[in-house]
Parts: C-alpha cells; structure tokens; sequence
C-alpha cells in the first residue's frame, strides 16, 4: 500500500477540488438530495466551485482549525492528490462532522480506511478534538462508506430519520492506537519522543545510502525534515534512540498500529552503532513495553535483508510468518521476509 499524507492547500491549489467537484462519477454520492441551492446539480451530485468563490471559500476552511478543517489526501511517494477529508465543529451537537471524499479514478484500491485514519491521527493527537461524527442515509445503501468507517473505528449510535448515525471519540481512538510512548530507559540508552530539534541527527542516519540500502534510497535533509514532522512527532510513528554516554541520537525505532492489537516494529541506527547490540538492546525495551504495558497481541517485522535484520529478528524470538515478492530500491526483484512474535500468553488466531 502506497504512504499517504495530508496537504493542505495553497489558494492556487483549488483547482483539485474545482476538478472533483464537477466530476460526476466522483460526485455520484450525492445525486439526488431533496434540497435546492445554487450551484447544485440535483441529476449529477456536482457543485459549482468558480475561480471567483475560490477567495472567500480559502479564508472561511483554512487556517481555521480546530473549529474547521481541510486537506487534500495526497499520495506520498509522486505527490499525487487522490482526494479530500474535513471535519467541521457542531455546536448544537457538540461534535465534530467530517467528509471524505476519493476522488473517482483512485477508488478501489484501498486508500480509503489510511486516509480515514490520518484525518482521524490529525483530529485527536494533533488539534485534541474531542469526537467525531458522520451519517448516512439508510435507504442508499452506502455499504461500502459504512465499513470504511467501521475499519477506521467509528462504532454505530443508531438510526434515527432514516440516518445511520456513526461516532468515535478520541478516548476510542487512543484505546485502539494507543498513546504517545513514554520515556523508556535500558542500561545504555534512552528511548523517547521525537522532536524538531532531532532533524540533523536522523538525517546523519537516514542519509546514509548503506543504512538505507535494503530500504529505499536516502534521503535528502528536506525529506527527512518532512518526514520527522509529519511522520515521527505528528503521527508519532515512532521513537528517537539516544545513547546515554553520548546524548547523541543513534537511532529510530518505527513502532505502530496496523490493526487494534498489532504493531509493526522497524529499526534504523547509525552506521558507527552497529554490531554493539543498541538495536537489540532498544527493540527488546520497545516490545517489552508493547506486550506488558500496551498488552497487544502480536509484533510483526519485515525485510529484505537476509543477513543483519534477520538476524536481529531472530534473536529477539521472531518467527517467520511468510514472504512476498517485492522490488528492492534499486528496481531489482527481492523476497520480503515477515516475522512475528506474540504476547507469551497468547496463542495464533
């Protein structure tokens, strides 16, 4: 599945959203409403969106958050805009409404859900909203935007005027993804949050080719400044590694949510750190934490690398779970190698 990310965009940007809204099949969910107001197209579902309200529109949804919010999905590896997510607050309810919309040629392959996520990831971690609402009509039959929700976490309220009425409040939403990860101490290192001030210090890692090199390529300062904002403190995908004799960032350690109770575990660690047993060290710190604190179910790992990560996987008790045929970065065919490791007390399945 290609990452994803939210953009939010600039005035000369709004012709995307011109685009989509006059796309009928993009707008096809919306044909047929009983409500008549200028610019609506009762037989397509298209909205008007002209140059000449682009201004007032820009000012009255950007910039205006937490009581209103909008980006574009974007895809992130060519920059591509596959839609838009909002949410806007209802003070007679007391909740925040969202839409999402995909637009036509991007959907069906399976971008809805992580977009539905990220919106959800911005809400709560970032401007702590409180809850989230949306609604559908029973008698259109929106199986498909129903389970997206469902997969994304919102749970039913009921039905009432012929509305299915869906919710998820942030204490939901952490339940399921859990919270930042505190401050955890080993013998020789420390393992916490990321901050801005660690841009230089992850770039000196993930700028290096041979630490990249059964990754992708490395990456340039900007892209790990975008990366480290977006990625590491606003979706707080992971955690900064820190030697405790040095104070020197030496690694990152990926630790996230794939589903409700399992976590997906990665590791990058400077090149002059390597084969002293900091990321073994670190790793076992982070399922520790995982297994007794989170109490998830299952940690899952992957990889080309036949050598050094499979060796570290193995060490820490993983097992192989299978493999796929991937390309490594370099455009040539490679295996990825999937391993797990389960909560001691709980069993497969």
């Amino acid at each position: 599945m290609d990452a994803l990310e939210l953009y939010i965009p600039k005035p000369e940007d709004l012709w995307f959203r011109q685009q989509m809204l006059s796309d009928p099949d993009t707008m096809s969910y919306n044909r047929d409403w009983d409500v008549s107001y200028p610019g609506y197209h009762r037989d397509t579902g298209c909205i008007d969106f002209p140059p000449a309200k682009w201004t007032e529109w820009y000012s009255a949804m950007i910039g205006q958050t937490p009581k209103r919010f909008y980006a574009y999905i974007q895809r992130s590896s060519d920059g591509a805009w596959l839609g838009d997510v909002c949410f806007h607050y209802t003070p007679e309810k007391d909740w925040w409404d969202m839409g999402i919309v995909l637009y036509a040629p991007y959907r069906g392959r399976g971008y809805a859900v992580p977009a539905l996520k990220l919106l959800l990831d911005q809400a709560f971690r970032v401007y702590g909203i409180s809850r989230i609402h949306n609604d559908f009509e029973i008698a259109r039959g929106e199986i498909s935007a129903w389970e997206t929700h469902r997969r994304a976490g919102f749970r039913e309220l009921g039905r009432e005027n012929g509305f299915l009425e869906m919710m998820i409040t942030k204490e939901d939403y952490f339940r399921e993804h859990g919270t930042d990860l505190p401050e955890i101490e080993t013998q020789r290192l420390t393992m916490r949050p990321f901050v801005p001030a660690d841009s230089a210090g992850l770039q000196e890692i993930l700028g290096d080719a041979e630490t990249m090199r059964f990754s992708e390529p490395a990456y340039t300062p900007e892209k790990t400044a975008k990366f480290l904002n977006s990625f590491l403190i606003r979706r707080r995908s992971g955690v900064a590694v820190v030697c405790k004799q040095s104070g020197k960032l030496i690694g990152y350690i990926l630790f996230h949510p794939l589903d409700k109770s399992i976590y997906e575990l990665g590791w990058f660690f400077h090149r002059d750190y390597w084969r002293q047993g900091f990321a073994y060290e670190a790793c076992q710190a982070i399922i520790r934490y995982g297994f007794q604190e989170l109490r998830i179910h299952k940690i899952v790992s992957e990889t080309i690398d036949l050598q050094k990560s499979i060796g570290l996987m193995k060490k820490l008790g993983m097992q192989p779970e299978g493999v796929s045929p991937v390309f490594d970065p370099n455009g040539r065919p490679a295996q990825l190698y999937c391993y797990c490791l389960y909560r001691p007390e709980s069993t497969p399945g």
